[in-house]
């Protein structure tokens, strides 16, 4: 070793010891801490407030909060005192912290894991290993979580800090994210949890918020090294606790809120925001990792429990009723600050058990879970209470407002009617009453609206005005028969007396203007019914502030729309398959489906049949594509294909002439992922569906194909096939096209030019 390197080398050394003693000199400090420096550090981690604190009642459990008495009278609350602090420390007393301040915002949050199995060897328990897993799930997030023994030495308590006080429904929402994610390992079932500190969103009005017992008790530590924090690696104890103290890593609240959104109605983070892209699902009607089973319990709202759901599946569901603020995107084109603005809005809840979604989107829910080869037991708690005598309806509907009727009654429990004012809307909403029977809330967002309900239900059933509840202003009686209540009464009493206001009440809601249902007073009314049916009437649905998928979320689709006659000719051709499947996953079942050679001879005849027309064809299935137009080769059928698997310049130049001047010839056979939306073709008049297709916006979206340049007649081929999935799917899809004005005809099989393959 020449000179030059052994002076490099001491002078790292040198480096080295300085840093140390530094280091050392530090450390001293800390342990020669004044009494007054450890106090005000001790404040500054575990109290939120300083105007108020809890003592440990002596021989009894629980906590009380000290306050100030005299001669027999309680006075206000006693502010936290540096003399309390020290006789906590010193073991003689034992303090509680209030977890939240008067505005709702909290300093920490704590995640309590309870080991009630514990065997008396703590680096072998399960509040060690969730423990454990949970601050690695947490480091993803940028988040540092620190552990500390419970006073028992059996659990954990997981602290994080803020570096400035946060709301405290973002700080429970980022816990439930960091648990979520450690939940999603296949060998963790996170049994050892039991709740957060904060416990609440909100500090009560008349109350101070949940408490949590405060760390660094000198009996429990000399006891058993309880309420310590410790190295989560070696299990050691720190040995300077106020040192450790000092040096912890604080959350910025910035942090907090780009993950779970600005506190404000509906604001909940959507999952994409930290679910890594590899691990994103894509396509929305994908298989998601589900149980064999599952139990949901339907009641005001789907409860979905959390421990049965992977990562993946808890993203998904939450997909379906999420969806990007516009706000957000307004103050990104605006240059504006978008920190504290949620990227995307949504209507899930979580708990510490379940997964909650609004019931407008159950269908949803079942097609996921099916499609996944998901077995779901339902548990439907809602109500469903008949009027003792059933209305008499005494008008005649009109054909249209017969169909209006009918789709409302025949497809879903939930749902939307949308037509222009002067359709009759109301009336066939009374007429909805009386087929049904059910004791029946109607919720109009103003008095002269609730005025005129009263004068068509008296006018239209026979009912007098003495028969039908009213809840409003002054007038606040419910009859709990038939009841017509302003949104805002309602919602102000269901604020003051609770979700059982209404609860098991009613069986049937009817929401009168129903785009208002995205307002908040609106949406916690509707939350709050539990009855069996409940159905929307608007004649504009289209919010100005673009939050629509609110009322969707709370009421369901639009199961009729009223478009006026525009002179179209428009038909629905059925043909009838024999189809029918024996496997039992969703996704084998549709391989068998598009091989089926008879099924496949029917949508061969049906391009043979309509050969004058320009005809598109659509399949969920590349393959599909593919096997069609081998066989209409060999018959000598001149037709162009585009799917995904094609060479991206072929495919771009196919799409741009199917947009431009339409195809080169009368058929044009695609996938329904490339073609089925948003896409503007020319020419178009009829669509073939080869396979099948459930969701209402999914097929209203690709039924929009068709006759963009006002050709005059339009026709739809769909295939009903035999098999108990399948067939009822395209009952769905009937619902649909009556509610968009097509007519149904029966296909008549032809004897002549049939394709054989």
């Amino acid at each position: 070793m020449n000179s030059h390197e052994k002076l490099k080398n001491l002078l790292i050394q040198k480096r080295q010891i300085e840093n140390s003693i530094e280091l050392l000199k530090k450390e001293l400090s800390y342990y020669q801490l004044p009494s007054f420096e450890k106090i005000a550090l001790f404040k500054k981690r575990f109290f939120a407030r300083g105007d108020v604190y809890a003592k440990e009642r002596q021989n009894k459990k629980g906590y009380y909060p000290l306050k100030d008495n005299y001669e027999g009278k309680t006075f206000a609350y006693l502010p936290l005192t540096d003399e309390a602090i020290k006789l906590h420390l010193q073991g003689k007393i034992r303090l509680g912290s209030y977890a939240m301040q008067k505005s709702n915002r909290c300093i920490f949050l704590v995640i309590d894991l309870d080991d009630k199995a514990y065997h008396g060897d703590f680096s072998r328990s399960k509040a060690l290993e969730d423990a454990q897993s949970i601050i690695e799930s947490a480091k993803k997030f940028g988040v540092t979580l620190y552990p500390e023994l419970s006073k028992s030495g059996k659990g954990v308590h997981l602290w994080m800090w803020f570096d400035a006080p946060v709301l405290a429904i973002n700080a429970r929402r980022l816990g439930d994210l960091i648990l979520n994610d450690a939940f999603s390992k296949t060998s963790l079932s996170l049994s050892t949890f039991d709740r957060f500190f904060p416990s609440q969103d909100f500090v009560p009005e008349d109350g101070l918020g949940n408490l949590i017992a405060v760390p660094l008790h000198f009996s429990s530590a000399k006891a058993n090294k309880g309420t310590l924090f410790f190295d989560p690696n070696t299990l050691e104890t720190y040995e300077n606790q106020f040192l450790f103290l000092e040096q912890i890593e604080e959350v910025s609240s910035s942090l907090v809120y780009e993950l779970t959104g600005k506190e404000e109605f509906h604001a909940y983070a959507n999952d994409s925001l930290y679910l890594p892209p590899w691990e994103r699902i894509a396509d929305r009607t994908s298989k998601v990792p589900l149980p064999e089973s599952i139990e949901i319990v339907l009641d005001n709202a789907i409860y979905i429990p959390k421990k049965d759901l992977s990562k993946k599946a808890i993203y998904r569901l939450m997909q379906l009723v999420t969806f990007s603020n516009p706000d957000y995107i307004k103050a990104q084109k605006l240059k504006k600050v978008v920190v504290h603005i949620p990227r995307f809005l949504s209507a899930f809840e979580m708990d510490e058990k379940y997964l909650i979604l609004p019931l407008g989107v159950l269908e949803d829910v079942l097609e996921l879970f099916e499609k996944s080869d998901c077995q779901i037991i339902m548990d439907d708690k809602r109500s469903s209470p008949y009027l003792l005598e059933p209305l008499c309806f005494n008008a005649t509907l009109k054909e249209e407002q017969t169909l209006a009727l009918e789709a409302l009654l025949d497809s879903k429990e939930r749902g939307i009617l949308h037509a222009q004012t002067g359709f009759g809307k109301t009336l066939i909403a009374i007429a909805l009453m009386s087929q049904l029977g059910l004791k029946t809330l109607i919720l109009v967002n103003k008095m002269e609206l609730l005025k005129q309900w009263v004068d068509e239900i008296t006018k239209w059933t026979g009912l007098s005005k003495k028969q039908i509840g009213t809840f409003h202003g002054s007038r606040k009686k419910l009859l709990e028969t038939v009841d017509i209540a302003t949104v805002q009464s309602l919602a102000n009493a269901i604020e003051t007396e609770g979700d059982g206001f209404i609860r098991n009440k009613y069986g049937l809601l009817l929401v009168d203007e129903c785009h208002h249902a995205a307002s908040y007073s609106a949406y916690q009314a509707i939350k709050a019914f539990n009855g069996i049916r409940a159905y929307g009437f608007s004649a504009t649905l289209q919010r100005a502030d673009s939050k629509t998928p609110f009322v969707n979320y709370a009421l369901g689709e639009v199961l009729f729309k009223h478009v006026k006659h525009d002179g179209r000719i428009k038909r629905v051709l059925e043909y009838r398959s024999h189809f029918e499947s024996k496997e039992s996953e969703y996704h084998a079942i549709i391989s068998e489906l598009i091989a089926d050679k008879t099924r496949n001879e029917l949508l061969l005849n049906a391009i043979k049949q309509n050969i004058h027309r320009n005809i598109l064809l659509l399949s969920d299935r590349i393959e599909h594509i593919t096997h069609l137009s081998s066989a209409l080769h060999v018959n000598t059928i001149d037709h162009e294909i585009v799917h995904g698997g094609m060479n991206p310049k072929e495919r771009a130049l196919v799409i741009s002439r199917l947009r431009t001047t339409g195809s080169m010839f009368n058929v044009t056979l695609g996938t329904t992922s490339l073609l089925g939306e948003g896409m503007d073709l020319k020419n178009i008049d009829t669509l073939i569906l080869a396979t099948p297709i459930s969701h209402p916006s999914r097929l209203i979206q690709i039924l929009g194909r068709i006759g963009r340049d006002h050709t005059r007649e339009l026709l739809v081929v769909d295939i009903n096939d035999s098999d108990k999935i399948f067939s009822k799917m395209y009952r769905k899809r009937g619902s649909v096209y009556k509610s968009l004005g097509y007519i149904f005809y029966d296909n008549k099989i032809f004897k002549n030019n049939i394709i054989s393959l």
